[in-house]
């Protein structure tokens, strides 16, 4: 099998799951939301790891496109890769064994957040109680509910880092919030389900992320950096307001989230980030700085519609580090020049 993933990557993945390897062993997963950028990454990694170590997985990956999916994901060639092609928001009757799901669906899409919010927190919801419904008749069946450090709502300067237990919400008065208050809905789903069922449930609040399979066209602004590089363009600036974020390298988070599923309590939330803060705009000159680029770096002002208007988007992250051994095992600086590699070798994905 040809992965895209590098020699680091893998090196990486096998190191640091070593500890948890043999539960994957003989085991089924469903992944919703495979053909984004958390489940192709998951489907890459979770199938590198099957034959490396001989683990005779099988994997149940939902996408609502089969035939995009497939141009996106040439791995689907993969036997142990079973693909249902559905919206979660209607599927039903999953009768297969599943002894792990990783809850990954939710379209981020500007558009849809924008103009059709109900439409989008309607499917959510009743996507977020098929994966349930599914874990649930399922005995001894893991789900794994990717959320977001969004349904901390906005993180204004004075707060410095985010903490699981921090009692705060999205300002409900704006429309961008319904992207977080979605999230918030889907983390209760899990608390009900957890204590009425007994589903073994837990919650990765995740925040922003760089490194293969990211989108680098769409609201990320490290993606759209590395692209214009990439390209020979001149690296833009949406905005210059004074905008904080941190990024985790993305096969960092394949190892985060799935130590989290296998050996989390039950019931149990952890912030899923980096604590490295960096302004957008030092990123910028970073990401240009590493790459050897003679790229430029201009300003657009614009008010593009985003789900999160924190000036600080950065999550604590010592209670995943002090619960379950995990770190941040790769720089924002390696985590650049994978990225960029990466995109130049799969630009097609």
């Amino acid at each position: 099998m040809v992965f895209s993933l590098t020699k680091y990557d893998v090196e990486l993945l096998q190191s640091k799951l070593a500890c948890v390897v043999d539960d994957l062993r003989n085991k089924s997963f469903f992944i919703s939301g495979a053909s984004g950028f958390f489940g192709r990454c998951l489907l890459e990694s979770l199938l590198y790891l099957d034959e490396a170590n001989s683990l005779n997985m099988t994997i149940y990956a939902v996408s609502r496109d089969k035939e995009n999916f497939t141009k996106k994901f040439p791995l689907l060639s993969s036997s142990k890769i079973k693909v249902i092609e559905s919206d979660i928001a209607v599927l039903k009757n999953f009768t297969e064994k599943v002894d792990y799901l990783i809850h990954a669906a939710c379209d981020t899409s500007a558009d849809k957040l924008q103009n059709y919010p109900q439409k989008f927190l309607e499917e959510n919801y009743l996507g977020t109680i098929n994966m349930l419904e599914i874990a649930k008749s399922n005995k001894d069946c893991k789900i794994l509910y990717l959320s977001s450090g969004a349904i901390y709502g906005a993180q204004n300067f004075d707060v410095k880092l985010r903490h699981e237990n921090d009692f705060c919400g999205p300002d409900l008065q704006k429309i961008s919030s319904v992207y977080g208050e979605t999230k918030r809905l889907g983390e209760t789903l899990c608390s009900i389900y957890s204590s009425s069922y007994g589903v073994q449930s837990s919650i990765a609040r995740c925040f922003s992320f760089v490194g293969p399979y990211m989108s680098f066209n769409g609201h990320y602004a490290i993606g759209n950096f590395i692209r214009d590089v990439a390209e020979g363009k001149d690296v833009t600036l949406q905005s210059r307001s004074l905008v904080y974020r941190s990024y985790l390298y993305s096969i960092d988070l394949v190892i985060w989230l799935l130590r989290i599923l296998l050996v989390a309590p039950r019931n149990s939330v952890y912030n899923v980030g980096s604590q490295r803060e960096i302004l957008i705009s030092d990123l910028a000159q970073l990401v240009v700085n590493i790459l050897s680029s003679k790229s430029k770096i201009d300003f657009c002002d614009t008010k593009a519609f985003n789900t999160s208007s924190s000036s600080r988007y950065i999550p604590s992250n010592l209670k995943a580090l002090a619960q379950l051994g995990l770190e941040e095992y790769t720089s924002l600086e390696k985590s650049i020049e994978n990225t960029f590699l990466w995109y130049q070798n799969n630009q097609i994905l």
